[in-house]
């Protein structure tokens, strides 16, 4: 970047700082040439005017694409789940109760025992944990132990007494 400090947008006329434009590491000074809010002003204006017609191919291209797509969202699904069962239960996942492994069965606990609330809360509930860096309190169960954990305050894996209730 030069020395210059300010610089004039050919836009809006007014002579502004470097920081008010956007970067651009091919030009000399290292700033685009419109100010940034020229710049925003002018992105706004295009898509306003072009709005309609790219809704338009975008639902032209998922109706064309409807396969690809849903494929396409189910593989991130089973990745990014596949990854937070492995930050939770190691590598290959398993559940913390009875070491169960295979992956159909497996869920992720709450150790606290708010889930209903939590999942309710984040939105997108596997994302959320890779965005928060896989925060504590959580444990790899699978669907038996889970439910039992939730249904009878423990998991029978866990009880002295399991064998005798029979």
């Amino acid at each position: 970047m030069s020395l210059k400090i300010m610089k004039r947008c050919p836009t809006c006329g007014e002579e502004k700082p470097h920081a008010a434009f956007h970067r651009h590491r091919q030009r000399a000074d290292g700033c685009s040439g419109l100010c940034k809010d020229c710049s925003n002003a002018r992105r706004k204006t295009r898509y306003e005017a072009t709005r309609q017609e790219s809704n338009d191919r975008q639902r032209e291209y998922n109706a064309a694409n409807r396969e690809k797509i849903r494929a396409s969202v189910v593989r991130r699904y089973h990745e990014i789940r596949n990854a937070v069962l492995r930050a939770y239960g190691g590598d290959p996942p398993s559940c913390a109760c009875c070491g169960e492994t295979i992956h159909a069965f497996l869920t992720l606990d709450h150790v606290n025992g708010d889930g209903a609330d939590h999942r309710r809360s984040v939105g997108n509930y596997w994302l959320w944990f890779q965005r928060n860096g896989y925060p504590p309190g959580f444990q790899v169960l699978c669907a038996n132990c889970n439910t039992a954990k939730h249904k009878l305050g423990t998991c029978p894996h866990q009880s002295t007494t399991a064998g005798a209730s029979h």
